[in-house]
């Protein structure tokens, strides 16, 4: 069930400059889809689709293709001045295939350069049974979190598994539960305890309050598991302005009370707003993560603050400005990224940008202009 409550600039929706051409201490690939269209994400695709506007329509196509030509000059202490070009390409194609309005299958086929990646991103089918209950299985990608710019979706390894999920509305809530498998999961042909993820989430909603708790198991043998998570999420949404808050406990859980030990917790909290005419919004969201010091010892506590600010439809709605800063505290290191959007050309916007690093006794700027373009079919 993908619920949208709230979206921000959504005339300045594109994915930032390319800044994976370079390396640095800050994580860049977190900058890479600044001003996207903001949407809160309690659970997506917990549902079945919606039917289509003609439900005589049994088989559809569509897709998106977005593709950028960049260049950009890149200077910091020590290093001379060296220019650098970019080109990606990623398009996706959708089918959809309807039996009825009660059962459907979706597959999405994703097609990337210049390093050449052809894959199937998701098949998986839709059923409503009884009129109430949404059943969902095979491989796609699903969300829980109302976060923007702070990823903690606890099912992010979801694309690359098998899952069935079952949703039910009860009243002014709703109960999902997935279960995910995964054959590198241990190697096994068939699920088993070992190589079985399990996850569950309770929401509802009371007027403008909205909460979610949620929780997952990994498996015993995927490689990249956690210690189990249970979750608390809040959003408080008054007159267009939205505070939210999530928090998260990684323990290791036992049955002997002995054996039970809290690991860490993460708490981020955010508040998002925006104006009409002309468009103005911004989003902040800041983290603290706690390290129990009994488990971890040589463990240190983060925290970090991410805003991301804009303004669009001037000049006769050809014109965006936009800001994202990050700063993280422990380490004293941050990126603050000014950018300039044209998009009176056809099929085409000009993005120019001067994104600046820094950190204790370094700095690096990187102009950069890239030409991008976006075609929904």
């Amino acid at each position: 069930m993908k619920k949208k409550f709230f979206t921000l600039l959504a005339a300045v929706v594109f994915s930032f400059f390319p800044l994976s051409l370079f390396s640095q201490e800050v994580d860049e690939d977190s900058f890479d889809s600044m001003f996207d269209e903001v949407e809160d994400v309690v659970v997506e695709e917990a549902k079945a689709a919606p039917v289509p506007e003609n439900s005589q329509k049994q088989i559809s196509f569509s897709g998106s293709l977005d593709t950028e030509l960049g260049a950009g000059i890149k200077s910091e202490p020590g290093d001379p001045i060296s220019p650098a070009a970019y080109f990606s390409f990623e398009n996706y194609f959708y089918m959809t295939a309807r039996a009825s309005d009660v059962f459907s299958l979706k597959a999405t086929l994703f097609t990337s350069l210049p390093t050449f990646e052809l894959t199937l991103h998701e098949i998986y089918f839709n059923y409503l049974l009884f009129d109430k209950i949404y059943i969902q299985a095979g491989k796609h990608s699903i969300t829980w979190g109302n976060l923007q710019l702070i990823e903690n979706n606890i099912l992010a390894d979801s694309p690359n598994t098998v899952s069935i999920s079952v949703s039910v509305p009860l009243w002014k809530f709703n109960l999902a539960g997935i279960i995910f498998y995964s054959q590198d999961w241990g190697g096994a042909l068939y699920p088993n305890w070992n190589n079985i993820s399990a996850a569950a989430s309770f929401e509802g909603a009371f007027g403008p309050f909205q909460f979610n708790i949620f929780g997952r198991r990994w498996a015993n043998l995927d490689a990249d598991a956690q210690l189990p998570v249970l979750g608390l999420e809040t959003k408080l949404s008054i007159k267009g302005y939205d505070l939210y808050n999530q928090l998260v406990f990684n323990s290791h859980l036992a049955l002997n009370v002995s054996e039970t030990y809290l690991d860490k917790i993460t708490c981020t909290s955010g508040f998002m707003k925006d104006w009409e005419d002309p468009r103005i919004g911004f989003i902040i969201e800041y983290r603290y993560i706690y390290y129990d010091k009994v488990i971890n010892p040589t463990a240190v506590d983060n925290h970090y603050l991410y805003l991301k600010a804009g303004i669009s439809r001037l000049f006769n709605n050809t014109s965006k400005f936009a800001i994202e800063f990050m700063h993280d505290f422990p380490t004293c290191t941050g990126l603050v990224i000014p950018g300039y959007i044209y998009s009176a050309l056809p099929h085409a916007d000009l993005k120019v940008g001067l994104p600046f690093y820094y950190g204790s006794g370094y700095w690096k700027v990187i102009p950069i202009a890239t030409l991008a373009f976006e075609w929904s079919y």
